[in-house]
């Protein structure tokens, strides 16, 4: 009797290890899918006027966390950024002013520094092959919308 004891008692024990165990590594799995990108917004002179970091934890394009930010707003149209707002400021209004969408990406499917780069901080950040309907988000990237001069 005192053995049967022993017995159901070591398997209750294994059974609350192998929880914890399972537990631990359900944590670690949601840790691991989370994404960190960083969304930088600069103006017609040059400076950064917005950045952030994001936690992301599901696949998104770039287009679908735009308008998450509090005092940044974006007017798209069929995949072009018009202007952005931030703290009530409009950028990209200006004559022969457009917004580019840059990246630090060197994908070759997704990165096109023969179409234009952009330096930040001694960062050089190229733009984009895709829009940003298309443009997938990657943990680690950058992504920059700059106001740019000129056709």
């Amino acid at each position: 009797m005192k053995t049967k004891k022993i017995i159901v008692g070591l398997l209750l024990v294994c059974v609350l290890v192998a929880g914890a165990l399972t537990l631990a590594a359900c944590g670690d799995l949601t840790q691991e899918g989370e994404k960190l990108v960083n969304i930088i917004i600069v103006d017609a002179e040059g400076e950064v006027v917005f950045s952030r970091f994001l936690h992301l934890t599901e696949e998104l394009f770039l287009v679908g966390i735009l308008n998450d930010f509090q005092g940044v707003g974006f007017d798209i149209t069929g995949g072009f950024i018009n202007l952005i707002i931030v703290n009530g400021v409009s950028l990209g209004t200006g004559a022969e002013e457009w917004i580019g969408v840059f990246s630090s990406s060197e994908e070759e499917t997704l990165s096109m520094p023969e179409w234009g780069t952009i330096t930040i901080e001694s960062t050089t950040y190229s733009a984009t092959a895709v829009g940003i309907n298309e443009m997938p988000l990657r943990a680690g990237y950058t992504y920059v919308f700059a106001v740019q001069e000129g056709w």
